[in-house]
């Protein structure tokens, strides 16, 4: 109810957009799968445990993908961020974004101590 769903014809990646709210990426994407455990705690420590965890539980390609997309999207900002996920205490896109490069180092050096 309230949501509509988009896919890019040309490179399959799909979209959401909820009522009163800008287009995103649709969940389960890269992006929207790190920021999940950022809902209630975008903290250092929990950004460091999300890239731990993405990088045991996801195959190189999902981790290669992700940070290609995410480098991409905080070089290039594309999207609302906080308009992806139902995230409490109404944070600022800045944060958002603060909180996404701090898994992506965190990702970067994970992958390095895991091959």
């Amino acid at each position: 109810e309230g949501m509509l769903f988009f896919r890019c014809a040309t490179c399959g990646r799909e979209f959401a957009k909820k009522e009163g709210q800008t287009i995103t990426e649709r969940w389960l994407s890269p992006i929207s799968v790190a920021l999940y455990g950022a809902i209630f705690n975008r903290s250092h420590e929990q950004a460091v445990s999300i890239a731990q965890m993405l990088v045991k539980q996801h195959p190189r390609d999902f981790i290669d993908r992700f940070l290609t997309e995410a480098t991409d999207e905080l070089a290039h900002p594309s999207q609302q961020l906080t308009h992806m996920l139902p995230f409490a205490g109404s944070p600022t896109e800045e944060g958002i974004r603060a909180f996404l490069r701090l898994v992506v180092e965190a990702m970067r050096d994970a992958t390095r101590e895991h091959g």
